[in-house]
């Protein structure tokens, strides 16, 4: 199986992606001064678990 990977949009533009053929998304996690931004990765979560 090919998957049709692209970064995470938000969740505003997930399912035009998904509409158009993708089957992955991934998502960049990227350091602040306080530690790790989660933000993308919850918003994909709970994105997925309204599917």
């Amino acid at each position: 199986m090919i998957e049709r990977a692209i970064a995470w949009p938000r969740a505003v533009r997930a399912d035009d992606f998904l509409a158009e053929g993708a089957t992955l998304f991934t998502a960049g996690i990227d350091p602040t001064d306080d530690g790790y931004d989660f933000t993308p990765l919850k918003e994909m979560l709970a994105r997925r678990g309204d599917r």
